[in-house]
């Protein structure tokens, strides 16, 4: 029916009052969008029943409105106004399929708290899982409705007596120990067969129970039950907080009890606080009892790994990325809305949705802020530290997960002024003097306190220079006098904290002036010299970064502490730091939380373990020629090592996971360093600068004498390009681009750059390209081609538009020289769309575009596949783009490509163009300007003029006379047999071909040329060589049969 102009102002209010709705439900506010959505309903009632578009409109505003019932607990108008859509609702499987889950899960969210069941519970139960078979029947793949189903029948077989609730009754009226353990052992094997189970443990009030059995058996179903996120935001408050902190205050020596108690406080942390962003939303978590279980554990370091792991997600500042990694369950966390959804939505919309997200990350961050506060303020601090320095059960690995946390929670608080009044206290806090110390003290027991204090002091600084560089800075100098005291003394604990101070004090430029006396006073080399690994490799690390920090300041060349770093460095790569061998986490001394950063933030990871600190050794060592040699040529250390130090490098760089590691960059780094020269490096430095490395230096020397020159060119190492070509063969054989391929995986954008770059520089050498090809470098850098698709953020896509195109640059390089036969079919078709890319690439440089149309060049001999590929990745505007390059060796290599083409149909179509041809005999002719190009070009020519259209399209064009006779005057007798070729072919073509030919003087040129040098008499005094007599005799045989058609 049509509507009239009332009708239609009724309809747009609808609309208007849906609209505004649907922003308050956005928004959270579901009472605002009920008044919206009924006033909508109510402009209905204007119409008929034969309104199609009303009704529509008003079975989307009941749905709604069903919605926000459902949110406010309302459960009974939610079913009601889902019946009565339904009512109204013709054709559309989608709503249809919403308002049946909305009126099921209403009917079932009202039966809650009545576990014996009702009559009416019944009903509703049943009704509930009619609408969701209904639901079903359309929706199959609907795992929402399946999953409540499955919840609709465990309620209703509830009263029958669930297996869990068999089993926790069986559980209470256990008479013996045995017969509990029993129990729990059965409940284990229901919740870890399925996780739904666990929600029957709250719902039969199990919780209770378990905790007031307090077993370590009971404890750990309880934990198992937490796993499940829904489980503990359903019944997480009715965990006592109270007795998991009385149950680990009681019993903090028993692992077995008190591993379950941490175990439920992480989960409690993770899923108990609310995620969303309500305005009542407030920590659920009892801050002081945490803390109180925490600081009960820091006396037993089999519970401390577990304990740092609470207070680690505790004061995280990223939370709700923490919670959504710790688990898969993700049906009850704010919405994550992907990029295509956000631009389907209107601007306001998104700035609400938007809004939203950065109020919650706020609070995150203040809860955050605040925690650490508290931690620091109320003894947690202080307590771990000291437990940390004096408790000797403390191994050395966890002593430095320990710094990693504290420095973890010490970020959170974000604020450097309120950091510095906070640890203001523990860094200023030493025994001055012995008069202050109570009598029954000794000088023992007061130089003991005094070197604690000092240790504890100088880890806390550790920590803050690993999270909070700034604050490090400052904390390092108000104790940089204690540190040749630590190192003094002899203890290995304190000197081993005063290694990890100045290897991280070494990383930061505003500290590296608090620890450079410990050089010159001997201090350094004491750590370097001593005989625990775990105290020589933070000082070596240090040394290190020293010496390249000065390095620019200070050239001398100290050969010999070199080699000291390179053997401490390669016994460090061989020792397992109390770690299982050969596996991912030896590279990894953070814990799980840690790693979401550290995949983003890899080049400020920290370095910790022992393989670690040789790792990151070796990267600051590799950047000098003679290290360089070392590792190349099979250094080992010490010498009846099974392996070399590069043998153990590419065997922890192939380890399964090494590329998530924060070792990744580093060892990618190494490797790359070993296969270039360091004046390479400073080429590489200058790309795209306003001077060149050349006119640097020269700059550089105007203001040295010539005795400083000499000086300075005595101290240049040597490292000519065939000692790095040696170096890179040494690299292939030892498998080591199989290793940076491995390492690929899993890596960081910075971390997958840096092995492109070293791919790139091991690819110059031709000799080892197909060794590199069989180590899956070809296959990796054509799988890169794909990981820049699908990125929105542009810094996101810049770091992937480069590595792209180091990539293709490296396959260009492995298929300059390469017989493409050896290739598998997916590499050698793979390689061409990349290769097309980089050409058409105008941020490419020169040398990029031209490997990577040689490399096209290659690959087009290999077929008509090839060529075909070529032509349908649009290759034929690209090439003949390139051909106009301001560069001779591009336009050359542009030219030779397009000429590989031939005789593919879409080729000889663009030359058959008479615009296209004319191009092509410009070239042709322009070999004073640029012979290469131009024989390239003639070549084509020659190849193509079997093609009838071709000739017929050359020989009409204007200049094809005077350009023809101008390349055979020439003098040139490979510019003459290509164009000789050429007009043999037109002659053969007949007809019009030959005719214009024969008139433009082509035929009786030959004659003339036959006739001068056909019996070689003159031949003789034109004095060629041997090559050039053989291609005169080729000639003169093609001008003979020129004359003979």
């Amino acid at each position: 029916m049509s509507l009239d102009p009332k009708a239609n102002d009724r309809i747009n209010m609808m609309e208007k009052f849906k609209k505004e709705g649907n922003q308050c439900f956005q928004k959270c506010k579901f009472q605002e969008a009920i008044q919206k959505y009924s006033k909508g309903i109510d402009a209905y009632d204007y119409f008929g029943s034969d309104v199609k578009e009303a009704d529509n409109l008003k079975v989307t505003l009941l749905s709604n409105r069903a919605a926000c019932y459902l949110k406010g607990r309302c459960f009974e108008k939610c079913a009601e106004d889902c019946t009565e859509a339904l009512g109204l609702l013709v054709q559309d499987d989608g709503i249809r399929c919403k308002l049946l889950y909305r009126r099921a899960k209403a009917c079932f969210l009202s039966t809650e708290g009545d576990d014996s069941l009702s009559s009416k519970s019944k009903t509703l139960l049943q009704d509930a899982a009619k609408d969701l078979l209904q639901l079903l029947s359309i929706d199959v793949k609907n795992t929402e409705a399946a999953t409540l189903l499955h919840a609709i029948r465990a309620k209703h077989d509830l009263q029958k007596g669930t297996p869990i609730k068999q089993t926790l009754i069986a559980l209470k009226e256990a008479s013996s120990e045995e017969d509990q353990i029993q129990q729990c052992n059965i409940l284990l094997g229901l919740i870890t067969n399925d996780e739904s189970m666990a929600l029957d443990v709250g719902q039969c009030q199990g919780i209770p129970l378990l905790l007031s059995l307090g077993s370590a058996k009971a404890l750990q179903v309880l934990s198992c039950a937490s796993s499940n996120p829904r489980f503990v935001q359903l019944y997480g408050s009715e965990i006592s907080q109270d007795r998991l902190t009385d149950l680990i205050r009681s019993l903090p020596s028993s692992r077995e009890l008190a591993m379950p108690c941490i175990s439920i406080w992480l989960r409690l942390v993770l899923y108990l606080d609310p995620l969303n962003n309500s305005p009542d939303a407030v920590p659920l978590v009892n801050q002081h009892l945490l803390l109180q279980s925490c600081r009960a554990t820091f006396s037993n370091p089999e519970l401390l790994p577990a304990t740092l792991d609470v207070l680690s997600t505790w004061t995280t500042l990223s939370r709700e990325d923490v919670v959504r990694s710790s688990t898969t369950t993700q049906h009850h966390f704010p919405i994550l809305y992907t990029e295509k959804e956000f631009r389907k939505m209107k601007p306001r919309e998104v700035a609400a949705i938007r809004k939203e997200e950065y109020e919650r990350q706020k609070r995150d961050k203040e809860w955050a802020k605040n925690r650490a506060v508290y931690f620091c303020k109320e003894g947690g601090l202080s307590d771990l530290l000291e437990q940390t320095i004096k408790n000797c059960q403390v191994t050395m690995p966890l002593r430095k997960q320990i710094g990693l946390v504290i420095g973890k929670i010490l970020a959170s608080i974000q604020d450097d002024e309120v950091l510095k009044n906070l640890v203001k206290p523990f860094i200023g806090s030493t025994v001055a003097t012995i008069e202050e110390v109570f009598e029954e003290k000794t000088e023992s027991d007061f130089n003991t306190e005094r070197l604690d204090q000092l240790t504890m002091n100088a880890f806390l600084v550790t920590s803050l220079l690993f999270s909070q560089s700034e604050v490090g800075a400052w904390g390092l100098t108000q104790i940089k006098d204690d540190i040749s005291e630590l190192i003094c003394s002899s203890e290995p604990v304190p000197m081993a904290i005063a290694s990890e101070l100045v290897s991280a004090a070494a990383s930061n430029e505003k500290a590296r002036a608090s620890i450079s006396y410990l050089i010159q006073n001997g201090a350094l080399q004491t750590l370097v010299e001593h005989p625990e690994q775990t105290i020589r490799s933070g000082a070596a690390s240090a040394i290190a970064k020293l010496g390249l920090a000065t390095s620019n300041k200070d050239s001398t060349n100290n050969e010999e502490n070199d080699m000291e770093l390179l053997e401490i460095a390669t016994e460090l790569l061989d020792d397992s730091d109390n770690l299982e061998s050969n596996q991912p986490g030896k590279l990894m001394a953070i814990n799980e939380h840690t790693q979401l950063t550290k995949k983003n933030n890899e080049e400020k990871a920290v370095a910790t373990t022992s393989i670690e600190r040789g790792i990151e050794v070796l990267g600051y060592l590799a950047s000098k020629t003679n290290i360089k040699e070392e590792l190349a040529h099979g250094f080992r250390c010490p010498l009846d090592s099974p392996n070399t130090a590069l043998q153990r490098l590419v065997e922890l760089a192939s380890i399964p996971g090494a590329g998530e590691s924060i070792s990744a960059y580093a060892l990618s780094t190494i490797f790359g360093l070993i296969a270039v020269s360091n004046e390479t490096l400073r080429r590489e430095a200058f790309e795209g600068k306003d001077i060149s490395m050349e006119q640097y230096d020269e700059l550089q020397s105007l203001g040295k004498t010539e005795e400083e020159k000499a000086a300075t060119k005595d101290k240049l190492p040597d490292d000519n390009p065939e000692a790095v070509q040696e170096r890179i063969r040494k690299l292939a054989d030892a498998n080591v681009p199989q290793a940076m391929v491995k390492l690929m995986d899993g890596s960081s954008d910075t971390t997958i750059e840096a092995l492109v770059i070293g791919l790139n520089r091991i690819a110059t050498e031709a000799s080892v390209r197909g060794l590199l090809i069989q180590q899956g470098v070809l296959s990796a850098c054509i799988k890169l081609e794909n990981d820049k698709k699908n990125v929105k953020a542009q810094e996101v896509k810049d770091k992937k538009d480069k590595i792209a195109q180091g990539a293709y640059q490296c396959i260009a390089r492995l298929l300059i020289t390469t017989n493409p036969a050896i290739l598998t079919t997916s590499q050698r078709m793979g390689s061409i769309k990349p290769l097309i890319q980089l050409v058409r690439d105008n941020t490419a440089s020169d040398l990029q575009h031209f490997e990577a149309l040689l490399a096209i060049t290659n690959l087009a001999s290999s077929g008509y596949d090839a060529k075909d590929k070529i032509v349908s990745e649009k290759g034929i505007p690209t090439l003949s783009y390139a051909m106009f390059s301001d560069h001779e060796l591009v336009r050359k290599a542009g030219t030779e490509a397009m000429c590989n083409l031939i005789p593919h149909p879409a080729m000889m179509k663009h030359l058959a163009d008479e615009e296209n041809l004319r191009l092509w005999l410009a070239f042709a002719a322009s070999y004073e300007e640029n012979f290469e190009c131009a024989r390239a070009a003639i070549g084509c020519l020659a190849m193509s003029t079997d093609n009838p259209n071709v000739a017929e399209t050359l020989v009409g064009l204007k200049a094809f006379r005077e350009s023809t006779k101008c390349i055979l005057e020439s003098g040139n007798l490979e510019l003459m047999h290509r164009v000789l070729v050429m007009i043999q072919n037109l002659m053969l073509q007949g007809d019009k071909c030959k005719k214009e030919v024969e008139e433009a003087g082509l035929v009786a040129f030959c004659h003339a040329y036959v006739q001068s040098y056909h019996d070689g008499s003159k031949i003789q005094d034109l004095e060629f060589n041997p090559e050039q007599e053989g291609l005169m005799t080729v000639t003169i045989n093609l001008a003979k049969d020129i004359c003979k058609s």
